[in-house]
């Protein structure tokens, strides 16, 4: 390798390094929930919910991509939920939700 293409890849290897190390992973996290409050915003379905086990119990908004979901989920209701996020603070896109199973 010559001296010019050293110069040009030692900048490119560090840009690739600086741009992967820089991205918010995603984790996926499965709960109980209880949904506080739900509505829109133009075309967006939301609910603000909280994980009623937690001992913090911080309300979290998500994201729920269709209607008829978001139409099903009622408030006060508790759910079993698996949501996807960067930061709870930022707010968590809606994989699933379900009803808990009932003790027989």
């Amino acid at each position: 390798m010559g001296k010019w293409s050293i110069i040009i890849l030692i900048p490119f290897i560090l840009i690739i390094m600086f741009v992967s190390g820089c991205s918010e992973s995603k984790k996926s996290t499965s709960s109980y929930i209880k949904i506080t409050e739900k509505g829109t915003t133009g075309k967006q379905y939301w609910a603000k919910a909280i994980d009623p086990n937690s001992r913090q119990q911080q309300e979290f908004l998500l994201t729920i991509d269709n209607m008829n979901t978001w139409n099903l989920i009622e408030e006060s209701k508790e759910y079993l939920a698996t949501y996807e996020y960067t930061s709870l603070y930022k707010g968590a896109d809606l994989l699933s939700i379900k009803h808990p199973a009932k003790p027989k």
